[in-house]
């Protein structure tokens, strides 16, 4: 006959009991202990990656179809991200909140010297449409410098409130 109903359940073994628990280290940490010669990496706000959250200053560069279409030679595209114009052609220096980050390699560990990261930021004067993942070499100041300069704007705004 053939059974009704669900397999039953293999028995529980109890699992033996660890005489100590294993020591949690990070993935840095365990490669620092394994060479005792390399230097331990030390995690400021200043260091990559970048906490979400963080406030930093990025540079934002308008898309073109002259980019999009390849128009171009390579050298007045890399004249044209060169180029430090005035004008108002939307490219500038914004502050940006840290949405997320992700890394570039993401089969390194993070303290790696090759690794590298890629932010998704919300510029905080423009439309949320513009958020966009950028390269950490679009950073123009660390969140040290952007979380200084958010909270010196609140203050100036308070005074002139009072």
């Amino acid at each position: 006959s053939v059974p009704s109903g669900p397999p039953p359940a293999p028995p529980v073994v109890p699992a033996p009991a660890p005489s100590a628990p294993p020591p949690a280290t990070s993935a840095p940490a365990a490669a620092a202990a394994a060479d005792p010669g390399r230097p331990r990496p030390t995690k400021t706000i200043d260091t990559h990656p970048f906490s979400r959250g963080s406030v930093i200053e990025v540079r934002h560069v308008k898309r073109t179809s002259e980019l999009r279409d390849g128009g171009s030679d390579d050298s007045s595209v890399l004249d044209w991200f060169a180029s430090d114009s005035d004008d108002n052609d939307g490219d500038g220096v914004y502050l940006c909140d840290i949405i997320d980050r992700a890394a570039v390699f993401p089969h390194l560990e993070n303290g790696h010297p090759d690794q590298r990261f890629r932010y998704y930021v919300h510029y905080r004067t423009l439309n949320r449409r513009m958020d966009e993942w950028i390269p950490a070499e679009r950073v123009v100041s660390p969140p040290s410098v952007g979380n200084a300069r958010v909270r010196a704007e609140r203050k100036r705004r308070e005074e002139e409130e009072e």
